[in-house]
């Protein structure tokens, strides 16, 4: 899963969490038996790996779904309550990551200076 963050600050942490993201998916299905360990379709995620998986499910998709698509499937399948709860949580985790690592970040007022051809990412 992929989501978006903006940090304009440490120093109050101050958070801007994009409603935007994606989620890649592997194509094959995931085992814990070890004669699955050189499957990397399974382990892995990424485009380079999954656009090689043969499967024509990876041409209609591509394996990739954003965050929106993920929780609509979620709610018919879990229900609103167990999707609010889930992002609820991914927001926490995403919150104390931050805190983890807050004393070591440089806290520079000018660091988020826009300039034309910049970027956020």
């Amino acid at each position: 899963m992929r989501l978006y963050v903006c940090v304009t600050s440490y120093h109050p942490l101050t958070v801007y969490m994009h409603r935007g993201g994606f989620c890649r998916f592997s194509m094959s299905r995931y085992s814990s038996d070890k004669s699955n360990l050189n499957d990397l379709g399974s382990h892995l995620t990424n485009v380079a790996v999954q656009k090689h998986s043969g499967k024509a499910a990876y041409k209609r998709t591509g394996a990739k779904w954003d965050v929106n698509n993920l929780k609509s499937y979620l709610m018919t399948t879990a229900g609103i309550n167990v999707v609010n709860q889930l992002f609820h949580d991914i927001e926490g985790i995403v919150i104390h990551s931050l805190l983890s690592v807050q004393k070591v970040m440089i806290n520079d007022k000018h660091c988020f200076e826009m300039r034309p051809g910049s970027s956020c990412e």
